[in-house]
C-alpha cells in the first residue's frame, strides 16, 4: 500500500506510466492530500444500463479500484 510513495521517489521516465504521475495527482499532492503513506486512494466507477428495450429497469454496476496498490495488483 506504500505505491503511491514510492512511485514518486523513484519515477518511470518519460511520459505518464500512472496515475499518480498525472498533473491532477501532482496538484492534489501539492495541495496537501496524500501525504501520509498509509493514505488509500479509490476511483470509483459507475454506469448505468438499461436492461430492457422496453420498460424502466435498469442496471447499476459499481467498481471502485485501490490506486495505492501496482498497478499489476490493481
Amino acid at each position: 500500500m506504500r505505491y503511491p510513495s514510492t512511485m514518486i521517489e523513484n519515477p518511470s521516465g518519460e511520459g505518464i506510466h500512472d496515475i499518480w504521475e498525472g498533473e491532477a495527482m501532482k496538484h492534489w499532492k501539492a495541495q496537501g492530500f496524500f501525504t501520509d503513506e498509509r493514505t488509500i486512494a479509490l476511483q470509483f466507477f459507475t454506469d448505468g444500463v438499461r436492461l430492457l428495450r422496453t420498460g424502466t429497469q435498469e442496471a447499476w454496476p459499481f467498481l471502485v479500484v485501490n490506486l495505492s496498490l501496482p498497478p499489476e495488483e490493481r
